[in-house]
């Protein structure tokens, strides 16, 4: 039997989804051989992981080989599944050259490779889950140096540090939109990412950065596209090509929003039925090769997903991650940010189970307060007619417990709306940026309706009870079935602001 020394991922570890009994795990290797050295019956370069019940790889051991997709930049993800909850696992991985059978067969030398741990959801429903919520990571590209990206790394140096990454606090990480600056310059002086090679080197320097990297190997990550992950505003009837969702430039962006941010995500779904690690199955995913014991060895995610947005658990709360952006169409008579589709799931998701959950729904784009001078936003005339379907929703089906989860402004408060008609409060924690360095792009305080009715539905009312933070920061949210506490950090530890709130439970 051959030995197969791993490789450390150019990339990664990130830690996607993970569940009471499942996890994914992601990876980037490198292209190590020329095109075609090997046949189309196999893969140049494939991942290896494994898991197992302690740091020695003795106890409970499993074994994924997968594949390293080099449409996607030779990214892919390792899944395991029938783990048990609550529960720290170690594991290890990375890659190698050769293909699946070559793997199949080989036994692994792995003196390269660290031994990190993760661990998985509780099963209680009742128990309280703390996150962190950040976005807008702003970096600059230009002529092949970069600036601004270790400045945004230090306020995730923070996150693990002083926020509770590093004491085993925090249950997920979300990043709720700009995890990328593709148009950084604005196309001033140098053009903004448009070919393949720009969003190759953006997503593989800004997705290695230290502190980035420490914290996503070992608390499981979500995420969601906004604007700068294809360009400012996108789509803008101010520019017609913009909305041509055939663009080279927009391929581009959205294949590698796929490979980077997509493809460790829940988007892709698991068989709730499937209760042994080995029996489960994936939708549009092909398993293959299985050992005398029946055990899957290989598994890899195929196909294009269909949609974005996607819902997980965690602890008392439901999270629903809504797609403000592919969705959105501005050319149309009745202007949309999202899909009947979309709008349809989330009504559904809000009347499942309600009285018992938090109701967390992830928004790129604010749902609340109104900017003064901003078209990009829910409170636009043209898109508020499904913000008050929203809103309206909730407070006719008496959703107790509905709290969004946003960034996009680079500004960091807390606000919620109430009306005088019901008991109903809806909350909107807005964490943002994680790093800008400019002193436009981010309003004053009078340029938001921070307390006064909601623009275009005047039975809502605005209260903003929290400071405005403009410093770059990041947020701490810790939920239960009662209610909430944010805390926010600046880039450097200061604890900015911290607040509780209670739901308006009847």
């Amino acid at each position: 039997m051959s030995t197969v020394r791993v490789l450390k991922p150019t990339v990664g570890p990130i830690v996607g989804e993970a569940t009471k009994n499942h996890l994914r795990i992601f990876i980037r290797g490198e292209d190590l051989f020329h095109d075609g050295f090997l046949s189309d019956t196999d893969y140049s370069e494939t991942g290896i992981c494994q898991i197992a019940e302690d740091a020695q790889f003795t106890t409970g051991l499993h074994t994924r080989v997968f594949k390293l997709h080099k449409q996607y930049d030779y990214t892919g993800v390792a899944i395991f599944g029938g783990l048990a909850a609550s529960k720290t696992y170690y594991y290890r991985i990375g890659f190698g050259q050769g293909g699946f059978t070559d793997f199949y067969t080989s036994s692994f030398d792995w003196r390269d490779i660290a031994t990190d741990q993760v661990r998985t959801h509780s099963d209680d429903p009742d128990q309280a889950t703390s996150f962190l919520l950040g976005s807008c990571r702003y970096a600059n590209r230009t002529l092949g140096a970069w600036f601004g990206d270790n400045q945004g790394d230090k306020t995730l140096r923070t996150a693990w540090q002083d926020a509770g990454g590093k004491a085993g606090e925090i249950d997920f990480t979300m990043f709720c939109g700009d995890q990328i600056y593709a148009d950084d310059t604005q196309n001033f002086l140098w053009q903004e990412d448009k070919s393949v090679s720009d969003f190759q080197k953006k997503y593989r320097h800004m997705f290695n950065k230290k502190h980035f990297n420490k914290l996503c190997r070992n608390i499981p990550t979500y995420m969601i596209l906004d604007d700068h992950e294809i360009e400012d505003n996108w789509p803008d009837t101010k520019n017609d090509s913009k909305l041509n969702r055939d663009s080279q430039q927009f391929v581009n962006a959205i294949n590698y929003y796929q490979a980077y941010q997509v493809s460790h995500s829940p988007v892709f779904k698991v068989d709730s039925n499937a209760v042994d690690l080995d029996e489960v199955y994936f939708k549009d995913v092909n398993t293959s090769i299985k050992d005398k014991f029946g055990n899957v060895l290989i598994q890899r995610l195929s196909g294009t997903p269909k949609k974005f947005w996607y819902t997980f658990e965690s602890g008392c709360m439901d999270v629903f991650v809504m797609d403000c952006r592919t969705e959105r169409q501005l050319r149309h008579k009745n202007k949309y940010m999202i899909s009947s589709v979309q709008m349809k799931a989330l009504k559904d998701w809000f009347l499942t189970d309600k009285d018992y959950r938090v109701k967390a729904v992830v928004v790129s784009v604010p749902l609340f307060p109104d900017y003064n001078d901003g078209e990009d936003q829910w409170g636009d005339e043209r898109l508020r007619r499904q913000r008050d379907e929203i809103v309206e929703f909730i407070d006719e089906n008496k959703i107790p417990r509905a709290l969004f989860l946003t960034g996009d402004i680079h500004v960091s408060y807390v606000s919620n709306i109430t009306t005088k008609n019901s008991n109903t409060k809806i909350h909107q924690v807005i964490s943002s940026p994680i790093y800008w360095p400019f002193p436009f792009g981010q309003g004053n305080e009078e340029d938001y309706t921070l307390n006064e009715p909601m623009q275009g539905n005047e039975k809502w009312e605005i209260k903003t009870p929290t400071k405005f933070i403009k410093d770059n920061n990041i947020s701490r949210v810790d939920v239960n079935m009662n209610g909430f506490r944010v805390r926010v950090y600046e880039r450097e530890g200061e604890l900015l602001d911290d607040n509780r709130f209670t739901f308006a439970v009847s």
